[in-house]
């Protein structure tokens, strides 16, 4: 996919660094996430394995 943005060149700098901060922001979070969904769903298979109860 391509993305054509029009704005001032007296801006790009600006926006070059808006976005290299956003980057650098969005990556941990989205990592993070991902950790804690594997952690999570590694702890409810735990759970359900020491369940006596468990129908599996």
């Amino acid at each position: 996919m391509h993305l054509v943005l029009r704005f001032p060149f007296k801006d790009f700098e600006a926006i070059a660094e808006n976005i290299k901060y956003l980057n650098n922001k969005a990556i941990p979070n989205s990592q993070g996430k991902n950790a804690l969904s594997i952690l999570k769903r590694k702890e409810a298979e735990e759970i359900e394995k020491n369940d006596p109860f468990s129908t599996k």
